[in-house]
């Protein structure tokens, strides 16, 4: 494939295409669009909410979770009445009122659901997005998702979690050393109008 000479969106719009190369490389696109934008201040960037006080897991809640990050697992099921975890493989929870599967059709039943961007690349987006419209609160979270945050709210997100990145060049560094990223980057949130 040949990108030279061609114009960002032309190549972003790669992200639609059913091939995964095109695919990551229009995810990539966009969330460098995502990031000139925010930095110039052409879309609204929140640096001082935290993702888990808009979930805001109460009694009554069952929250439905993509991707077994178990940071934010604990924190759901410390509040919540019951959490599912949509996982691609096999896993458990010792835990009582989590319940991992492997069956997305089992998010339609939570009131709040969390989305890693991952599935965004892996194909599966779509199908959990239609499956979770009934949900009172969606997020779509994890390092990649803060691309083009108005198509998700479009499509009725409250909160697209993702980051910033501060200096692309020590996370590059970071990255390729296998360490953590640190000050290189800063979680944000873009939160529906």
């Amino acid at each position: 494939m040949d990108y030279e000479g061609k114009n960002a969106l032309a190549v972003a719009r790669g992200l639609l295409s059913p091939y995964p190369v095109p695919r990551i490389i229009g995810y990539a696109v966009c969330n460098a669009l995502s990031q000139k934008l925010a930095r110039e201040g052409a879309i609204s960037v929140d640096t001082e909410t935290i993702l888990m006080d808009l979930v805001d897991p109460r009694p009554g809640d069952h929250v439905g979770i993509v991707g077994f990050t178990p940071s934010l697992v604990r924190h759901l099921a410390g509040g919540a009445d019951e959490v599912t975890v949509l996982e691609r493989g096999p896993r458990t929870s010792r835990r009582p009122n989590v319940q991992v599967t492997t069956d997305p059709r089992r998010l339609a039943a939570c009131n709040k659901v969390l989305i890693t961007s991952t599935t965004i690349l892996n194909g599966t987006f779509d199908e959990i997005e239609a499956i979770t419209r009934k949900a009172v609160f969606r997020a779509i979270y994890g390092p990649g998702a803060g691309i083009l945050p108005t198509a998700f709210f479009a499509r009725g997100f409250h909160v697209v979690a993702g980051m910033l990145v501060l200096d692309a060049a020590l996370l590059a560094e970071r990255h390729a050393a296998g360490k953590r990223w640190g000050s290189a980057k800063q979680k944000c949130l873009f939160i529906a109008p």
